[in-house]
């Protein structure tokens, strides 16, 4: 029996990794035992950063990628354990940084960055090659035109996914895999012409890919779509969060069942999404408010489970 679950909170901490807006350099935490503790130094980004991706190498190095907001350089850090500090990977930082930044890490420890070339506009993917960081088919980008919202995923016999808003599609979504010499598209470019941003993509066990983004012609909501092999398909119905979604992340369990994260855009006390046809979204957790600092923010926290 397929199922969904979702979490839906304001503000989402990735397992080790946020950024700080109030111009401030990263920080990375891990959780010991009972409570959080800083991975080496705190705010080792030389300068202010948008936006961070994280990612562990199969030995249990740390990765952090970052755009620099000054300088327009992408940043790819590891942490060094017998040191106990963060220290470049590569010999340089790569040119062309934008917010949109995606890390992974391949079976064989091998770290891809996949990001918009502010230079071109289009998506590249970058792998460390010893110490020289090397494009991924090619120099020129893999996308036709215009990227964001890029988001990449390594699946264990290690093939490159990228997913990202199309320029050339009408800001669609499309997503790629590299086959070994050049970068195919599943089905078509820009298969769904409702996406406005926040994408996310996943590889279930079985190989199948799935991606996560906020739906314009749904009132912002959130949709998922999977392959079955020869076209794009929702899993469930379109728009299912019940409220405007921002801030996507979408992973499969190894039982196959996806799970969703989100930023929710409505009111803290939000309805129950609603049960089209055979398939319904049931909440399990109530949302709850919170107050950060001197300004009321709106925390919601929401369990939903897709059940056929």
């Amino acid at each position: 029996m397929l199922k969904m679950k979702s979490i839906s909170i304001f503000l989402l901490l990735i397992f080790l990794v946020f950024s700080t807006f109030a111009w401030s350099s990263s920080k990375s935490i891990a959780y010991a035992s009972s409570s959080w503790k800083l991975v080496g130094n705190a705010g080792f980004s030389k300068e202010f950063i948008p936006s961070t991706s994280i990612a562990i190498a199969p030995d249990g190095t740390p990765y952090v990628a970052y755009p620099e907001y000054f300088t327009n350089k992408v940043t790819v850090m590891k942490f060094n354990k017998t040191l106990s500090s963060w220290e470049l990977a590569g010999n340089a930082a790569l040119t062309g940084s934008t917010m949109y930044i995606s890390l992974a890490i391949a079976p064989d420890g091998t770290p891809y960055v996949a990001y918009q070339d502010l230079l071109i506009g289009k998506a590249m993917v970058m792998k460390l090659n010893g110490a020289q960081w090397e494009p991924v088919g090619g120099a020129g980008g893999i996308s036709t035109g215009l990227a964001d919202s890029i988001s990449l995923v390594i699946t264990p016999d290690g093939t490159p996914y990228v997913a990202y808003q199309d320029g050339n599609g009408y800001n669609a979504v499309t997503v790629k895999k590299f086959d070994g010499l050049s970068w195919q598209a599943f089905a078509k470019t820009g298969f769904n012409e409702s996406l406005y941003a926040f994408i996310s993509l996943a590889i279930a066990p079985d190989g199948t890919p799935y991606v996560a983004y906020q739906d314009i012609e749904k009132d912002y909501e959130e949709s998922v779509m999977k392959f079955n092999g020869t076209s794009w398909e929702y899993v469930g119905s379109a728009g299912f969060t019940g409220t405007s979604a921002g801030f996507l992340s979408v992973k499969i369990a190894r039982d196959g069942t996806p799970y969703i994260a989100f930023r929710n855009g409505g009111a803290w006390r939000q309805e129950e999404v609603r049960q089209p046809s055979r398939q319904r979204y049931i909440r399990v957790m109530r949302p709850i408010r919170k107050s950060h600092g001197a300004a009321a923010m709106q925390t919601s926290q929401l369990l939903m489970r897709r059940v056929w």
